[in-house]
């Protein structure tokens, strides 16, 4: 998983690829774990992919984005916001 630009100002690109079709949740969490994004997505197995999350309305700070996939299991980077 690749994020761009880190740190974000506007928006930052994930750029992410998984060995098998899965479904799971796109997550953004700040530091005291509380969920600010989650969204549904549909892995494609061996397939480049991005999503462009909004940070513009973020305070500066430190975040933490991924997936959380079916059986709990998580990928998750750091993802700084600076304004």
């Amino acid at each position: 998983m690749n994020i761009y630009p880190n740190p974000g100002k506007e928006y930052s690109i994930i750029e992410f690829s998984f060995s098998e079709d899965t479904k799971a949740h796109f997550v953004l969490y700040n530091t005291f774990g509380q969920i600010i994004i989650k969204e549904p997505v549909l892995l494609a197995g061996n397939n480049l992919q991005q999503k462009r999350v909004d940070v513009s309305y973020l305070s500066e700070g430190i975040y933490f984005c991924g997936f959380q996939f079916e059986d709990g299991k998580r990928k998750v980077e750091k993802l700084v916001v600076s304004k």
